[in-house]
């Protein structure tokens, strides 16, 4: 019944999926999803403390944001676009 519900090309690359490329596709999901991670952790923490600073506020206050905060604002932004 999937098979009927999937469109387009997609049933095509569904035949040729076996066990080696399903395991291969989680694995690189995982990886860009980490990658999208640290991005982030890293662009926020050098961008940030300037934009306090040029508003006229003191960058001391700043707190770095991490790891696990970047992955859920990642998530967030992978579920809702």
């Amino acid at each position: 019944m999937l098979r009927t519900m999937i469109g387009g090309g997609v049933k095509n690359v569904c035949k040729s999926f076996g066990k080696e490329n399903q395991i291969y596709y989680l694995a690189m999901g995982v990886l860009i999803l980490l990658i999208k991670t640290l991005i982030v952790q890293w662009t926020y923490n050098q961008v940030w403390p300037k934009l306090v600073l040029n508003s006229g506020n003191n960058p001391r206050q700043f707190v770095p944001l991490t790891f696990y905060e970047s992955f859920l604002f990642v998530l967030l932004f992978e579920f809702l676009f």
